[in-house]
C-alpha cells in the first residue's frame, strides 16, 4: 500500500518555525489606528504575521480595514493598488526574524475587514488565523505553521487550508477543496465538487453535499466522510493506521473495492467480505449500476461503508 504523504508548505513558513520556541518578556504593544484602502471587489488580499493571530471578517464595501496591535520589535508594512492589498508584520529594524533571539517578543494582531467577494491569500507562523462570511470569493488560501485555521460561515470556489501543529477547520461552500494538516485535526464541512485531504498524526471528517472526485490519505488518523458521490465520480481512501468510515446515500450507484490488511471490513450494501490467504481482507462488489468508482485501502483500522 503507497500511503505516501505529499503535504507543503512555503519554505519561508517552515524556516520561520524557530520563532515558536523564543521566549522573553512582554513590552507594551503598539496599536495600530484603523485604516482604509481602496480595492476591487473581486480583487486580492493578503496578509502574512509572525507570532499572534490574523482575523479576516467580509463586510460590504469594496475597502479593506485594518486595525489592532504590533509586538515590539515589529512594523506593519502596507502595498496598496485597486486589485491587491498586502499587509506583512515585518521587523521594525528591516533585518529577518529567522536569527536566534530576533524573533517578535510578543503577539502582532491584525484585525481586518475585506470586500466580500475577494480573494484571500494568508500565511502566519505561531499564529492563528481566523475567517469570516465571505461570499463568493474565487479563492481562498490560509496557511499557517504552529497555529490553528479556521473559516466559517464562508463560500468560496476554490479553496486551499493547511496547517503544521494546529488544527484546521472549514465550514461554508466551496467547490475545490484541498485541506492538509500535520500534527492537527482537519474538518470540512460543506464542500462539493472535488476534495482532497491530507493528515499526518490527526483525523479528517469530511462533511460534503455531492463530490466528483474525493481523495482521502492518513497516517495515525481517522477519515470520516459523509455525502454523496456523482454518477460518474471517484473516491480514492488510504489509511496507514486509522478507521476508515464511509457514509452514502442508499441509492448510490458504484463499483467498491476495500481491503485491510489489519481490521475488519463492514457495509450496509450487501457486499462480499472474503478472507485473504495471508492477513488481510477484501470487499468488493456492484452498489446500484456500479457507475462511480471507490477504492479504499486500510493497512491498520477498521473500514465501514455505511448507508443513510
Amino acid at each position: 500500500m503507497n500511503t505516501a504523504m505529499s503535504v507543503s508548505f512555503r519554505p519561508q513558513l517552515l524556516a520561520a518555525l524557530v520563532m515558536a520556541m523564543l521566549s522573553a518578556p512582554l513590552l507594551a504593544a503598539t496599536p495600530i489606528a484603523e485604516t482604509v484602502a481602496l480595492l476591487d471587489a473581486r480583487g486580492t488580499f493578503e496578509a502574512s504575521n509572525v507570532r499572534g493571530r490574523i482575523s479576516v471578517t467580509a463586510w460590504d464595501r469594496n475597502e479593506v480595514s485594518w486595525s489592532g496591535s504590533l509586538g515590539a520589535g515589529a512594523k506593519l508594512v502596507v502595498e496598496k493598488s485597486a486589485t491587491r492589498v498586502s499587509l506583512s508584520v515585518e521587523s521594525e529594524n528591516g533585518s529577518s526574524w529567522t536569527g536566534w533571539n530576533k524573533g517578535p517578543r510578543e503577539d502582532s494582531v491584525l484585525v481586518i475587514k475585506v470586500p466580500a467577494s475577494a480573494s484571500l491569500d494568508l500565511s502566519a507562523v505561531s499564529a492563528n488565523i481566523d475567517v469570516t462570511a465571505m461570499r463568493d470569493s474565487a479563492s481562498i488560501e490560509a496557511e499557517s505553521v504552529s497555529g490553528e485555521v479556521s473559516l466559517r460561515a464562508s463560500s468560496t470556489d476554490k479553496l486551499e487550508i493547511s496547517s503544521v501543529s494546529g488544527d484546521v477547520s472549514f465550514e461554508g461552500q466551496a467547490g475545490r477543496v484541498d485541506a492538509e494538516t500535520v500534527s492537527g485535526d482537519l474538518r470540512v464541512s460543506g464542500a462539493s465538487g472535488d476534495v482532497s485531504v491530507e493528515t499526518v498524526s490527526g483525523s479528517a471528517i469530511v462533511r460534503a453535499s455531492t463530490v466528483t472526485e474525493f481523495e482521502a490519505a492518513s497516517v495515525s488518523g481517522d477519515v470520516d466522510f459523509e455525502g454523496a458521490l456523482a454518477t460518474n465520480g471517484r473516491m480514492d481512501v488510504e489509511s496507514m493506521s486509522g478507521d476508515v468510515s464511509i457514509t452514502l446515500p442508499a441509492n448510490t450507484s458504484a463499483r467498491v473495492t476495500a481491503e485491510a490488511f489489519s481490521g475488519d471490513l463492514s457495509n450496509d450494501f450487501g457486499l462480499a467480505v472474503e478472507d485473504e490467504d495471508g492477513p488481510g481482507s477484501t470487499m468488493h462488489g456492484k452498489i446500484g449500476g456500479g457507475s462511480a468508482s471507490i477504492e479504499i485501502e486500510s493497512f491498520s483500522g477498521d473500514v465501514d461503508l455505511r448507508s443513510r
